[in-house]
């Protein structure tokens, strides 16, 4: 009941703390464990207000779960990261297709004066 997720605390590391903790635990009974995981995860979390809305009573059950969250949040992460990369390439691409653009503007205004 002791061990709480920490402020910048990703789910995968808190789950890894508890899990560890608990399997040190003899004849640990699976309600007491749902409950006491449930507490320790950060308030205002996704997977905490998962948990509020199921009836999970298996600790096997919710590190099932924990592990979807756990890859919604790494897939998250990694599109994040990848984000201003993408950003900055298509801004480089749209200033290339409006200078071509204005190139061929300028290009026809020549031609219709030398007619």
């Amino acid at each position: 009941m002791s061990i709480k997720q920490g402020d910048s605390e990703i789910l995968r590391d808190y789950m890894g703390r508890f899990n560890a903790e608990a399997v040190t635990i003899p004849s640990l009974q699976q309600e007491v464990a749902v409950l006491a995981l449930m507490t320790g995860l950060r308030e205002g979390t996704a997977f905490r207000s998962y948990l509020g809305r199921k009836k999970l009573t298996s600790l096997t059950e919710v590190l099932g779960k924990a592990n979807d969250f756990i890859r919604g949040e790494e897939f998250d992460k990694a599109i994040a990261a990848k984000r201003p990369a993408i950003d900055g390439k298509d801004k480089e691409k749209d200033h290339k297709e409006d200078k071509y653009r204005k190139d061929k503007k300028n290009e026809k205004l020549r031609q219709g004066r030398g007619k």
